[in-house]
């Protein structure tokens, strides 16, 4: 909380930093509730923030305009760096077990 921020008499102040680790698989309990099918990713690139919409293409025309559903996620420069990683090792994983695959046959 900042120096500026005052605490109303009679009010808590709790950091939930603390308690919160979501780096750590064991305090992570996931409720999915929903799941989407995309083929298509447009990625958008802001001085705070990135944001990507996951597109279920082709969609619907209607009145003479494609209805397109979307999902869009916001992450941090520091997530988007994450997930790129993440997303390029396992790539390369895929790509190493596909051409040992192969080269086996």
């Amino acid at each position: 909380m900042s120096e500026k921020q005052e605490i109303k008499e009679g009010s808590i102040s709790v950091d939930f930093s603390k308690f919160l680790k979501p780096d750590d698989p064991e305090n992570i309990v996931l409720n999915i509730t929903s799941s989407h099918f995309s083929n298509y990713a447009l990625i958008q690139l802001r001085e705070r923030e990135m944001h990507i919409d996951f597109l279920e293409l082709p969609g619907s025309k209607r009145d003479d305009k494609w209805r397109i559903n979307a999902v869009r996620i916001y992450l941090t420069p520091d997530h988007s760096r994450k997930i790129a990683n993440i997303l390029l090792d396992l790539l390369d994983k895929a790509d190493k077990k596909e051409k040992e695959t192969t080269a086996d046959e």
